[in-house]
């Protein structure tokens, strides 16, 4: 796992210094109140769109652990995966720039984002209680 962890941050360090973020920033809209175009109206709807999906994807897994009072099967190590991309990604979100426009443009990416985390959560609070469940019955076979 840590290999994962050094493997992209040297993946970030070399795009920086190859200058991937030395770009002028996004320029001011010339009007803040300037209307959305197409494009970035359709772009918002395919954005919560996505989020609403992604999101959807683990209630399955969340359901089934729960009918089942078990975790088996899950690997433990793809959710703390998950959980540190989704803790990246968003963190770049915000960090990228604080303009309002880009932030409310960004509003499904960090849903999906923030979202996958508190399933995630989820998840390992599964693991944590259904552990003790998997120990009982393995013990008493």
């Amino acid at each position: 796992m840590v290999a994962v962890y050094v493997i992209g941050f040297l993946g970030w360090f070399i795009s920086y210094k190859a200058g991937a973020w030395k770009g002028s920033d996004p320029a001011p809209p010339s009007d803040p109140d300037e209307q959305r175009t197409t494009l970035e109206f359709v772009g918002l709807i395919l954005g919560y769109a996505s989020a609403f999906f992604y999101l959807a994807a683990r209630v399955p897994q969340i359901v089934k652990n729960y009918r089942e009072k078990s975790c088996e099967g899950l690997a433990l190590l793809f959710f703390l995966l998950s959980l540190t991309g989704n803790a990246t990604y968003g963190i770049s979100l915000v960090t990228y720039s604080q303009d309002k426009k880009y932030l409310l443009n960004a509003v499904p990416w960090l849903l999906g984002s923030v979202g996958t985390i508190f399933e995630d959560s989820i998840i390992f609070v599964q693991f944590h209680i259904y552990a003790n469940n998997a120990r009982v019955f393995n013990s008493s076979v």
